[in-house]
C-alpha cells in the first residue's frame, strides 16, 4: 500500500491516480499524454543514476529555488550516503516533475510525494495546512499536534482503539467552508518500536517507513501502521470539531491533563505548526496562513493536553481525549 492508503501501481503502470488534501492527482510515467480531469499533474522520469549534488552529503534532503529560467519553481532533492535518489521540481503552475533512480522503491517515492512535496504544493497554491494528525469519528474530525517527541504519533495510534479513523498522518489541509474543515491526506501512521509494542503491536511484523533508510532513520527507525481502511470519499472534507495540542510530558504517576488553551496559547500553537514558507521557514506567515490561524483560533475549540512519560498509559490518554472530543461533537452530531 502507498503512504496515501491506496494500492501501489505496478512498475509498468503509465498512469496512477491519488486523492490527497482535497486534490485529484494524476501521476504519469515520462511523456505519457495528459488525460486531464485532475487538479495536479505529476510526471515521473526514471534514470539509471542522478547527478551528484554536494548538498546531499550534508543532509538527507535539499530544498531550494530552481535556477533560471524557472526561478518560480522549487527543487527538492532526497538522498543519502552522498547519492541523490530522487529529485522533484514543483513548478510555478503547481505541477510536479520528478526524476528518480530506476530502482527507487515505490513505497519511498509515494511517501515523499504525499508529505514533503505536497506540503510545498499546498504552500505554493495558497492553501493553508498544518503539521498535525487528523482523525475522524461520527462524521467529524479532530487534529492532534505537538512538537517532536510530544507523543503525537503514539496518541493518534491509540485513538484508533477508541473508534477513530486516521484521515491524515502528518500534513492536514484546512479550509473555512462556512465552518472549518479538514481534508484527508496520507493516512499511514508511523511509530517507533517501543510505542508500537506498548500498543500491543509487533514491530518486527510491521513495514519500515523507508525501504531505503537515510542514516538519520537507521538509528531510530519508524514502523508503519497497517493500511488504513478505505474512505468512502477521500476528497470529502470533514467538519473540524477540535484541535488537541500536546505540551511537555509529565513524569509518570502524574495525571493526564487537558484544558482549554488560552487565546495566546491557541494562536502560538497554530503559528508553530502551520506549514511555513519552504524557502524561508522562519519568516512571517503569508496572508492566507495568517487568516487561517486567526480563524481557527477564534472558531475551533483548542485544548492543551499534557501526557505522561509512560507509553503504557497511551490508552488512558486516548480515552481522555476521546471523551473530550465526543463531548464537543455530540451537540452538533448528525
Amino acid at each position: 500500500m502507498s503512504a496515501a492508503g491506496q494500492a501501489d501501481p505496478p512498475a509498468s503502470a503509465t498512469e496512477a491516480r491519488l486523492e490527497l488534501a482535497g486534490l485529484s492527482i494524476v501521476r504519469l510515467e515520462a511523456d505519457q499524454p495528459d488525460p486531464g480531469g485532475h487538479d495536479l499533474l505529476w510526471r515521473v522520469f526514471r534514470v539509471a543514476e542522478l547527478p551528484f549534488d554536494a548538498g546531499i552529503g550534508r543532509s538527507s534532503f535539499v530544498l531550494r529555488r530552481a535556477p533560471a529560467p524557472e526561478q518560480d519553481a522549487i527543487d527538492y532533492l532526497f538522498g543519502y550516503d552522498d547519492a541523490v535518489r530522487c529529485s522533484f521540481r514543483i513548478h510555478g503552475d503547481g505541477s510536479v516533475t520528478s526524476t528518480i533512480a530506476r530502482d527507487l522503491a515505490e513505497h519511498d517515492l509515494t511517501g515523499l510525494f504525499s508529505e514533503a512535496i505536497l506540503r510545498v504544493v499546498l504552500r505554493q497554491r495558497g492553501l493553508p495546512s498544518l503539521h498535525a494528525a487528523a482523525l475522524a469519528k461520527d462524521g467529524h474530525a479532530i487534529l492532534v499536534m505537538g512538537d517532536k517527541g510530544a507523543g503525537k504519533s503514539t496518541l493518534s495510534a491509540a485513538l484508533l482503539g477508541q473508534g477513530w479513523v486516521s484521515i491524515a498522518d502528518d500534513l492536514v489541509r484546512v479550509e473555512d467552508r462556512d465552518g472549518w474543515v479538514a481534508f484527508p491526506g496520507a493516512r499511514l501512521g508511523k511509530l517507533h518500536a517501543d510505542s508500537a509494542a506498548a500498543l500491543g503491536l509487533a514491530p518486527d511484523a510491521m513495514t519500515l517507513r523507508w525501504t531505503e533508510a537515510p542514516e538519520w532513520d537507521r538509528l531510530h527507525p519508524k514502523h508503519l501502521l497497517s493500511p488504513a481502511v478505505p474512505l468512502a470519499d477521500p476528497l470529502r472534507p470533514l467538519p473540524l470539531a477540535a484541535i488537541f495540542v500536546l505540551g511537555q510530558r509529565h513524569r509518570d504517576g502524574a495525571a493526564i491533563e487537558a484544558r482549554p488553551a488560552s487565546p495566546l496559547a491557541r494562536a502560538q500553537a497554530l503559528l508553530r505548526h502551520a506549514t511555513p514558507d519552504p524557502l524561508a521557514p522562519n519568516g512571517p506567515p503569508p496572508r492566507f496562513a495568517h487568516d487561517a490561524i486567526a480563524g481557527l483560533a477564534r472558531h475551533v475549540p483548542i485544548c492543551e493536553v499534557s501526557l505522561v512519560d509512560a507509553l503504557d498509559r497511551a490508552g488512558e490518554a486516548a480515552a481522555a481525549v476521546d471523551a473530550l472530543a465526543m463531548g464537543l461533537i455530540a451537540p452538533g452530531a448528525g
